[in-house]
Parts: C-alpha cells; structure tokens; sequence
C-alpha cells in the first residue's frame, strides 16, 4: 500500500514547485523554483480564500525564471492577507507547470474551517480501472482527502490531497492483479 507520504514527496520534488514563504512581519512570498533544463514563463494564478469558499481576492503573477533558478516572484503584506485562521493562500498553474499548493496562517489544529464532508463519485473504466471524481463540499475546505483500497497491488494517480470548496479532481486507481469493484473503494478526509 502507497503510503501519504509518497503523494506529498512526489510534490515536493516536482522539477518546478511554488511555495509561501512565512516572513516575521506576518508577510507571505510565493517563490519558484525550476530545477528544469529550460525557462518557464506563464502566468500564474493566487487566491485569498476563506475555509467556506469566500474568495477574497485573486490576481495573476507573471513567472519568468531561467532554467535551474529558484526566486521569490511575489509578495503580500499581512495587511493585505487578513485574519490567520480563517483563510489561505492558494497557487495554480493554468498549465499543470507545478503541482498546485496552499499556504495555511496558523497550525492545522487551530484553523477556523467549517465541517462539511466531500463526495466521490465512480467510473468503471475496465474491471482493473476505475475513476473515482472527488469533489469538495461547497462551503468546506476538506484536508487530507484520501482514497483507500484493500489490496496492496492498488495504485492511485494521486492521494492525500486537499479539496477547496466546490473543488472537483479526478483519481485513476489501478489494479493490475485485483478485479476493482466500485464498493471497495472507501473514502477518507480531516
């Protein structure tokens, strides 16, 4: 069985990764980093949301970063940010560049998000095949999004991932050995 910690470190040592970087004075910078061979240019896309959905603001960063650098492309004063436990920084690539991250204000335990549970819904693709839609309750920002099947030859194309409200992601999961039946699949979340 693929454990969490796989999904998060296949994250993390993506070629090109954004990140928040926490400053003393409550400020966030987003920085990029290109471990690839070649520049990257695109625009980026940055939301301010609250954990039920609110979005606060959002804006487009230009990325324009040589090959094998890494740099802050942005910065937001904690003025601008708001309150800490009820809101988070997002980041996404309108072209998959990176995988997509978030930036929390406060530890996980003391954050302000309403409880709301996600749903999945299941494709049979082939009787080793399935495609299991994941989608976040409206109002809900749900952590540690996770599907669980009982055979140890089980593959997913992602886990452990987090829903913003109203979010929908697609996981593949794959057997090669097991026949996959929806009802085996379970679904698990914080």
């Amino acid at each position: 069985m693929v454990k969490a910690s796989y999904f998060y470190l296949r994250r993390v040592f993506s070629p090109v990764l954004a990140s928040f970087r926490s400053n003393d004075d409550r400020s966030v910078e987003l920085w990029i980093t290109n471990d690839m061979l070649s520049a990257i240019s695109e625009h980026v896309t940055v939301r301010l949301e609250t954990f039920d959905g609110t979005l606060v603001w959002q804006t487009s960063v230009p990325v324009n970063l040589p090959a094998r650098q890494s740099r802050p492309i942005a910065a937001w004063t904690a003025e601008r940010l708001g309150p800490a436990n009820d809101r988070y920084l997002a980041v996404r690539s309108p072209s998959d560049t990176f995988p997509s991250n978030r930036h929390f204000f406060a530890p996980i335990k003391e954050l302000r998000r309403p409880k709301s549970d996600p749903t999945m819904t299941i494709t049979s693709i082939s009787p080793h095949e399935l495609h299991v839609e994941l989608a976040g309750a409206p109002d809900a920002y749900a952590l540690f999004v996770h599907l669980l099947v009982p055979h140890e030859s089980t593959r997913f194309s992602d886990n452990y991932l987090d829903l913003a409200p109203g979010e929908v992601r697609v996981v593949t999961v794959t057997n090669p050995v097991v026949r996959l039946d929806p009802e085996m699949v379970t679904l698990g979340w914080r």
